[in-house]
């Protein structure tokens, strides 16, 4: 058990109540024992007191000296301890106001001792930690609670925050009742932030393990996945195996059964590598014989003629051919009987070496040589033909040169006929009186009706047989112009055309619709003619009673371009239909003047630029004209 502590007050009263009580019951014995004489015993208990008197204030001054050493001592250690803290300490009076800080607390939040004492513990609390600074402080002081300690945030003078370990306690030198309050603060900011590393390593920590957790899991799944991917490309690999085991019996059952010379040929070393068995029926060589000639099967071969196109010329072409591209060839070979065989050869680059260069081609060779004999064949009956339609046309000339004379010859005489006739009328009025009424009569008729009406015949059978000559002429000329191909903006063509129809347009209030129309490389004088006859028989056979349409438009194939002139006039029966581009022919019931050329001009015209020309049409629907120009114009004009 532990005892309570003695104050120095406490002490004191013990010290001198207990020997006084001793000395004064012991002495008061002892003398009455001794001295019988009143007197004397009076004297000497008086001078007794004053000896007690004397030493206990003796003991007194040295009790209290003695305590005042040790409390000084005790200052002196509380003040160095005080002063020399580690942690800032500060001591306040029940109503806030600091009334002692330490040098620590000066340190820790930069202020003077001086600037401190009129200062509170809220004018150092964080703004945010102030209301639970003070509440904490108020229930301290009224006694709700001994002390407290809890971590909040301070502001330094120079504005500055710090976390701070806060420790306070109430002083009291008596019971219930609080003269002072301590409290100890100590600087943990490092500790805060060195917590909040600490807190964050944590979280990235437990982050990192989450990841790796996820991460094992997915790779995990990876290679799960991995492996069925793998069990999966095994068997579609066997499965490949088996299918390429099968596709090159299948190549080779097609190499063998093609009727066509399959070959692979190695530029770098000059030697085929293989050759299918069509090499026996179409050269009369077996495989192993084109083998056993190595680098001597081109020259041994080749026609000699073919040579330096068949071989430096054909490989500067395979040395620039990109992978996929086809090069074809025509040159002769020599069969096993010594006869030479005509073959159309597509080569494609089938293997290159690691510098990319050309090192095996494939081939397909056909033998062409009926097909050549059969060029030639018509090669000589088209120049025949070409012979024959210049022959025709010399021909046409000459004779509408020749019949233009005697027309000229009977129109002239018709002429003088007419003339004489003007003469005999005046004679014939002097002879009427002698001539018998029967005479007159048929002499009236003769002068006056039959002779005229024949000469008004033969001057229009004459004019009717020159415009035939001069049409025929037209028609001859037509294929002798050279035409000149350049680059014609079609839609302009075809806009400009329209406007020389405008007047008959724009009082039929015909509706014309133009769509983008494709260029095209062709002879611009020859595409006038062509969509200016078409355009206008277009608009001459639009029917009057309903408002007329005609669209043009145009597509492009990858070898023709073809315009469609479309109308909805009163369209062609298909009895009529093989009239539409014959000459002198017009097709169902004229509603215009002409000779029926028009369209037999257009089709001369298509067919020089190696085109074509048709039609569709419906009875009272309308009709669309096709005309179809090659891409690429042809060397030569054709001559029709």
């Amino acid at each position: 058990m532990q005892y309570p502590r003695l104050s120095l007050t406490a002490k004191i009263v013990v010290m001198y109540t207990i020997p006084a009580a001793i000395w004064i019951l012991l002495s008061d014995l002892l003398l009455s024992t001794l001295v019988s004489d009143p007197h004397v015993l009076i004297w000497v208990q008086t001078w007794k007191g004053w000896w007690f008197v004397a030493v206990s204030a003796i003991g007194l001054y040295v009790i209290l000296q003695r305590s005042l050493r040790t409390q000084q001592a005790s200052r002196a250690r509380l003040q160095a301890m005080f002063d020399n803290a580690a942690a800032g300490i500060v001591l306040a009076n029940t109503n806030g106001h600091f009334t002692e800080v330490n040098e620590r607390w000066v340190e820790m939040l930069g202020f003077t001792e001086d600037e401190a004492v009129q200062m509170s513990p809220q004018d150092i609390t964080y703004l945010e930690d102030r209301a639970m600074s003070k509440q904490i402080y108020q229930q301290l002081v009224t006694g709700q609670i001994p002390s407290y300690r809890y971590e909040k945030r301070l502001v330094r003078k120079d504005g500055s925050v710090f976390w701070a370990d806060v420790g306070v306690t109430a002083i009291r030198t008596r019971p219930n009742v609080i003269d002072s309050v301590l409290a100890i603060m100590i600087d943990i900011d490092e500790r805060k932030q060195v917590e909040a590393a600490l807190r964050e390593s944590e979280d990235r920590l437990r982050c990192a393990n989450a990841e790796l957790e996820q991460r094992v899991v997915e790779r995990t799944a990876e290679l799960s996945q991995a492996n069925q991917i793998l069990q999966s490309e095994i068997a579609e690999r066997k499965r490949t195996e088996a299918s390429l085991r099968e596709s090159q019996r299948f190549n080779q059952n097609i190499a063998y059964t093609v009727p066509d010379l399959l070959y692979v040929y190695d530029i770098i070393e000059q030697k085929n590598i293989y050759v299918n068995r069509q090499i026996g029926h179409m050269l009369g060589y077996s495989e192993a014989e084109i083998q056993a000639m190595g680098a001597a099967v081109i020259p041994t071969l080749l026609h000699p003629d073919d040579m330096e196109r068949g071989t430096s010329e054909q490989l500067k072409r395979i040395a620039s051919a990109r992978d996929g591209d086809i090069l074809e060839l025509n040159y002769r070979m020599r069969h096993s009987n010594g006869t030479w065989r005509w073959l159309y050869v597509r080569e494609t680059v089938f293997m290159r070496t690691a510098d990319h260069i050309p090192q095996q081609i494939l081939g397909v060779a056909q033998d062409i040589t009926e097909r050549k004999r059969t060029e030639e064949t018509l090669q000589r009956y088209t120049e025949e033909l070409r012979q024959n339609a210049e022959e025709s046309r010399q021909f046409a000339y000459i004779v509408s040169h020749d019949l233009r004379a005697p027309l000229l010859n009977l129109k002239g005489f018709a002429g003088e006929l007419q003339a004489a006739m003007h003469v005999i009328g005046p004679a014939y009025e002097q002879m009427l009186p002698h001539l018998t009424p029967a005479q007159q009569r048929d002499l009236h008729d003769l002068i006056t009706s039959d002779v005229p009406e024949a000469l008004q015949f033969i001057h229009a059978s004459v004019n009717q047989m020159d415009h035939l000559i001069n049409t025929l002429l037209k028609l001859s000329r037509l294929g002798r112009r050279e035409l000149q191909f350049v680059p014609i903006d079609m839609h302009k063509l075809v806009t400009e055309t329209l406007q020389t129809l405008a007047y008959r347009i724009e009082s039929r209030q015909i509706q014309i619709i133009i769509d983008e129309l494709p260029p095209l490389i062709a002879d611009k004088t020859a595409m006038e003619q062509i969509m200016g006859n078409i355009l206008n028989n277009a608009v001459l056979y639009l029917e009057a009673d309903r408002c007329g349409i005609i669209e043009v438009m145009g597509e492009v194939s990858p070898d023709m371009t073809t315009f469609m002139i479309r109308d909805n006039g009163r369209g062609i029966a298909e009895s009529d239909m093989d009239k539409v581009f014959a000459p002198f022919r017009r097709a169902g019931t004229p509603v215009a003047p002409g000779e029926g050329m028009g369209l037999a001009y257009v089709q001369v015209l298509v067919r020089r630029h190696s085109g074509h020309i048709w039609c569709t049409s419906t009875p009272g629907v309308g009709t669309t004209f096709f005309v179809s120009i090659p891409n690429q114009p042809a060397k030569e004009s054709r001559d029709v």
